[in-house]
């Protein structure tokens, strides 16, 4: 997996990592994903080192045969390669569409 976010203050973040999408049921799915990369920083957002880790939980629903909605919570920090530690939570609501239906 590879993604950028980007916040109003200025701050990008770009990533690349790994993802794993488990099946519990037919329709269930737990997406677990774990992600470096460099942050640059705006005025607000600043996580103590521009290496950060990104570390996500997600639980979704397949809705049709090529989407799913799902409720995430990540966490990004630098990994305490700096002080402060500070980090960032987000609860997030998803909808994925799937190039390839499964």
């Amino acid at each position: 997996m590879s993604g950028a976010l980007a916040a109003s203050d200025g701050n990008v973040y770009g990533y690349i990592g790994v993802i794993a999408d488990v099946p519990v049921f037919h329709i269930l799915h737990l997406i677990l994903s774990f992600a470096p990369g460099i942050s640059a920083s705006g005025t607000d957002h600043y996580l103590g080192f521009p290496l950060i880790f990104r570390s996500t939980a997600e639980v979704a629903l397949a809705i049709t045969q090529g989407a799913r909605l799902g409720v995430s919570f990540s966490h990004m920090s630098n990994g305490k390669l700096a002080t402060p530690n500070t980090g960032v939570e987000t609860l997030s609501l998803t909808l994925t569409v799937l190039a390839l239906p499964y």
